[in-house]
């Protein structure tokens, strides 16, 4: 859901779509930085960054609440800034 109002959304419905999937998605954080990874991706390619950035705020809020947060959002940072697309 989140993923399609980048598209065609505003900022505040993404944000809405995002909490409401992060809200249905189990806690563990790993679940959850697929999205945040695409996320950043999106935003080196300055695809929509309005949107993209309300759902990277999104994401980077609900896993700093997390236990294991930081280490996801290092590891995230680390793999695309490190490797070429990402890959």
């Amino acid at each position: 859901m989140g993923d399609l109002e980048i598209l065609i959304g505003t900022p505040a419905s993404v944000g809405n779509a995002y909490k409401t999937a992060i809200a249905q998605a189990p806690t563990e954080p790993h679940k959850l930085n697929t999205t945040l990874y695409r996320l950043y991706l999106l935003q080196k390619l300055g695809f929509h960054l309005e949107n993209v950035t309300t759902g990277i705020a999104t994401f980077e809020k609900a896993l700093v609440r997390s236990d294991k947060g930081d280490e996801y959002l290092l590891y995230i940072h680390l793999s695309i800034t490190t490797q070429p697309y990402g890959f």
